[in-house]
């Protein structure tokens, strides 16, 4: 058998190999590709696509449950805080409060309604400062 350029296009496109490579390899096996191509994968030569994509997911996962995990740190330091006449009825850290809610959904909307309703003070503590959801809610009356 000969070795040609489309031989060699062949092999450099499945391949992680130069001309020469590619060369060189179907000269070894007297221009066979089937031979050529697995003397090439057992020097590791030949394109892992599936491999790279699966390191590839596997970087963004890691990536994402990084940011995800700073984000629920951070914002576990937060405090859901519900006050009736100066007195603290819960005060929780910020991510317990957001799974609480979205698991019992529709319920918590009802009680933190009728709580707004009777008069309770709904806050967020951060750090350097606290938002109240009534002054929000008597913003928006007024306005």
């Amino acid at each position: 058998m000969s070795v040609t350029l489309d031989k060699i296009d062949v092999i450099i496109e499945r391949a992680n190999v130069s001309y020469q490579e590619a060369k060189e390899a179907l000269e070894a096996h007297d221009g066979d590709l089937v031979e050529a191509l697995i003397a090439l994968e057992k020097g590791e030569k030949i394109k892992k696509e599936k491999n790279k994509a699966k390191e590839n997911i596997n970087e963004k996962c890691e990536s994402f449950t990084g940011k995800l995990g700073s984000e629920i740190k951070r914002l576990h330091k937060h405090k859901f805080r519900i006050n009736k006449e100066g007195e603290q009825v819960i005060n929780i850290p910020l991510t317990i409060a957001i799974l609480l809610c979205v698991i019992t959904f529709p319920f918590s909307f009802v009680v933190l309604a009728l709580l707004l309703i009777l008069g309770y003070k709904i806050s967020f503590q951060t750090k350097d400062s606290e938002i109240v959801v009534n002054d929000f809610i008597n913003k928006e009356r007024t306005e």
